[in-house]
């Protein structure tokens, strides 16, 4: 049984939604939501995916601008943070709006971790932080490298609130795939499903090594 509060940021994207289907196989059903904290970009309520039909609950996605009438300021208190726009928003908002929704993000975040005494952060992050720390990016380039220089500024600000650990993930996979096709691993499978030739649509060599998002949750709440 979990005997802290955790609080989970982008808590109905791709790996949120995994870390909040385990939250439910370690935390009883009935406790869920006095202990779970899930917000997301909009308020609402999603059902459960972790509890047998007759134990279903309902769990409120709870805006950043609601947090503050939440947080237990006593309590022993983690936060996950897996909130951001992916890295294919930017064609999509471009890079102005992009880069703004990000930082509104970090801002929100790390608002919260100010309200809370000697938090226990769980920043997800990604492999892209590694070229701009070891500075095979130069900031000339920022633009193109836009998603690696935000995800470096985020590891920076978050991390400096608390007891930190940092998960850099290159390739994920595992349940709640928003867009399958978007993903490599995700298209071999809709491939190999339909009996289609599997195809690595790439001008140049590839390596991926995958990590499984319940993996990422059993790590994150360890």
């Amino acid at each position: 049984m979990i005997n802290k509060q955790i609080i989970l940021t982008g808590a109905t994207g791709w790996l949120g939604q995994n870390i909040l289907h385990y939250l439910q196989s370690q935390i009883p059903a009935k406790s869920f939501n006095e202990i779970v904290i899930a917000l997301g970009s909009k308020e609402q309520k999603i059902k459960s995916t972790g509890y047998p039909l007759h134990e279903q609950i309902e769990i409120p996605i709870q805006s950043f601008s609601s947090i503050e009438s939440l947080i237990d300021k006593k309590a022993n208190t983690m936060l996950i943070q897996t909130a951001f726009m992916t890295r294919d928003k930017i064609d999509l908002l471009g890079e102005k709006e992009y880069t703004r929704v990000n930082n509104l993000i970090i801002d929100n975040v790390s608002y919260i971790l100010k309200k809370i005494k000697d938090p226990k952060v769980v920043l997800i992050s990604s492999g892209a932080v590694k070229k701009v720390e070891e500075g095979l990016i130069k900031k000339g380039n920022k633009s193109e490298n836009l998603y690696s220089f935000l995800k470096y500024e985020e590891e920076k600000r978050i991390t400096c609130f608390g007891d930190s650990l940092v998960l850099r993930v290159h390739a994920l996979t595992g349940k709640f795939i928003r867009d399958p096709k978007i993903y490599a691993l995700g298209e071999f499978l809709l491939q190999a499903k339909t009996k289609e030739r599997i195809e690595i649509k790439s001008s140049r060599n590839v390596i991926r090594s995958y990590v499984n998002a319940r993996n990422i949750s059993e790590i994150a709440l360890s």
